[in-house]
């Protein structure tokens, strides 16, 4: 078999198998935004997270100040519910600006949770206060939808999850 066309097969059986790999709104789609160079760590609460290393590396706080976040972040629009991420859950922080997603309408998200990993993948902030500005959204997304939560918190009516 000559190696493009090799090549080609492997890359149809590996969409294939991760078909059935559930996105941030359960589509079925692959929806995992490109791997940056980090490191797993933990918050003061003991939330993992993967830092890129551009930000271990910071001197001036950031690193903490996206820990805090994490730990202390309301989810948006949602009642009755502690702040921060759950601790079973997993955060992602993602370079400045947006990452590639599969389910927005423009292919570009700040923000993506994707609930077969647990995992919260956040894009850093391109100016303004807030280190992780889409944190509160998504965090929006797994609390409990009789709270307000759940994959079409802050989506509207037309969301269907």
């Amino acid at each position: 078999m000559r190696p493009l066309a090799l090549l080609l097969l492997c890359l149809a059986l590996a969409a294939c198998t991760l078909q059935g790999c559930e996105s941030a709104h359960g589509k079925g789609r692959v929806n995992t935004p490109p791997a940056i160079p980090g490191s797993w760590q933990q918050s003061p609460r003991g939330v993992v997270v993967r830092v890129p290393t551009w930000l271990d590396l910071d001197q001036t706080g950031l690193k903490q100040q996206a820990f805090d976040e994490i730990d202390t972040t309301p989810p948006l629009n949602v009642t009755g519910i502690g702040a921060g991420c759950p601790q079973d859950w997993t955060v992602v922080i993602q370079d400045p600006g947006l990452f590639s997603c599969a389910d927005s309408p423009t292919g570009l998200a700040a923000g993506l949770t994707n609930y077969a990993t647990k995992t919260i993948h956040v894009a850093w902030r391109t100016s303004g206060p807030v280190a992780l500005p889409a944190l509160a959204h998504e965090l929006a997304h797994v609390a409990p939808v009789a709270n307000g939560g759940g994959p079409c918190a802050n989506h509207g009516p037309g969301c269907k999850p």
